[in-house]
């Protein structure tokens, strides 16, 4: 029988070649919201707390994360560059 950790493949996300810029800072992410094919970048996500939240297609780039809950976060070809991922609770 072979080891199951050497039969999983890690594929990269498959992020368009341009983007937007999408902003999180200035707002309340709400349960629900959706934020799609864009860059999000150099900034502070604090104090959030949303259920049902999802990112698609979003590069998130050099930002710090603090005081952050999502519960059932929905994840699709997102990646994750020089950010601080310390301070997040996460339910998926």
């Amino acid at each position: 029988m072979e080891d199951r950790k050497s039969s999983l493949e890690i594929i990269s996300p498959n992020l368009p070649k341009e983007l937007d810029m999408l902003s999180i800072f200035d707002k309340c992410i709400l349960s629900e919201d959706s934020f799609t094919r864009g860059i999000i970048s150099n900034g502070l996500c604090k104090d959030q707390n949303a259920d049902h939240g999802s990112f698609n297609k979003v590069l998130f780039k050099n930002v710090k994360f603090d005081n952050v809950s999502f519960k059932y976060l929905d994840l699709v070809d997102v990646r994750f560059e020089n950010c601080d991922l310390s301070n997040v609770k996460c339910t998926f």
